[in-house]
């Protein structure tokens, strides 16, 4: 844990007119480690995100990038050290997959109306190649399944240069194998490139799948923060969600969510079969899916 944070929250405080919802939450974003983000509806996960991402700004606290304060960056800056990849997105005309990715470097530019280079258009194509979707570049982005549209904005994402990741409940909407191959790209995005990655989630499997750490949060405080194996028991669940533990844990005990064999990762215990395929064949299998998955 001695690496230096490229993301660091401390002691955030925020609230809307009359609504307080953020109170002294702090957290650290390493580089090649991915932390999830667990917590009921209106318990403030989106509006985190929105103040780590530069959207708002805290009433008490900071938000530091590599040690840069965040009340003395401007926006642009941001977007060099932190990309968004969210639920869904809603384009215009009939742009294809590779026009969304070249948002990407439009978040980037120093001048409103600066247009996109031949290296841009580089980064573009580079950052779908390296999710194997290659073959989306040209294809009308509204024509795509729900999971290739999942890799679409992740490639945009990547194509943004950032070291920081911050991904709004990644897999929702998709199929059971999709879900698990996005999960394994998720967590092979940190690993292989370095990523410091948040993603918000409201089902402890995924934070198993691929989390190195969870954060619990609940009415705008973080009740605990630790490993994913440490903290995803029925009783800080339980206490997380409001339910009844036993019923939890007859819940849990049911769907098989333990922890796996000391030694297995939590991509081989998720799945029950080992490790899952890389990019190119999850590429494969959200293609394969495209007529039993679109949005």
């Amino acid at each position: 844990m001695g690496m230096t944070p490229l993301l660091e929250a401390s002691g955030i405080h925020f609230g809307y007119p009359g609504r307080p919802v953020l109170h002294d939450v702090s957290l650290r974003l390493r580089p090649g480690r991915v932390v999830a983000l667990l917590g009921p509806n209106g318990s403030g996960k989106s509006t985190l995100l929105r103040i780590l991402l530069g959207l708002h700004r805290p009433h008490r606290g900071h938000v530091f990038f590599s040690g840069r304060s965040t009340a003395r960056m401007t926006r642009s800056a941001i977007a060099e050290e932190v990309a968004s990849v969210p639920q869904h997105a809603s384009v215009g005309f009939a742009w294809t997959a590779l026009d969304v990715v070249l948002m990407a470097r439009v978040f980037r530019q120093r001048h409103p109306f600066a247009r996109n280079t031949a290296a841009d258009h580089d980064a573009a194509r580079a950052a779908l190649c390296r999710l194997g979707a290659a073959g989306l570049a040209d294809r009308v982005f509204s024509t795509l399944s729900g999971g290739e549209r999942q890799l679409v904005l992740i490639a945009r994402a990547l194509a943004q240069e950032s070291p920081v990741l911050v991904m709004d409940e990644p897999v929702t909407g998709l199929d059971y194998g999709n879900q698990i191959h996005l999960l394994h790209l998720i967590a092979d995005l940190a690993r292989t490139f370095g990523k410091a990655i948040l993603q918000t989630t409201h089902t402890p499997e995924h934070a198993l799948a691929s989390a190195d750490e969870v954060i619990l949060l609940r009415d705008g405080r973080i009740l605990a923060q630790g490993r994913p194996r440490d903290l995803l028991n029925p009783s800080a669940l339980a206490s997380l969600y409001d339910i009844p533990p036993g019923r939890l844990a007859g819940f849990l005990r049911d769907s098989r969510m333990s922890p796996g064999p000391a030694g297995a990762t939590d991509a081989q215990h998720f799945t029950k079969t080992g490790p899952v395929p890389g990019p190119d064949q999850a590429h494969s299998r959200l293609a394969n899916n495209r007529n039993n998955n679109r949005e």
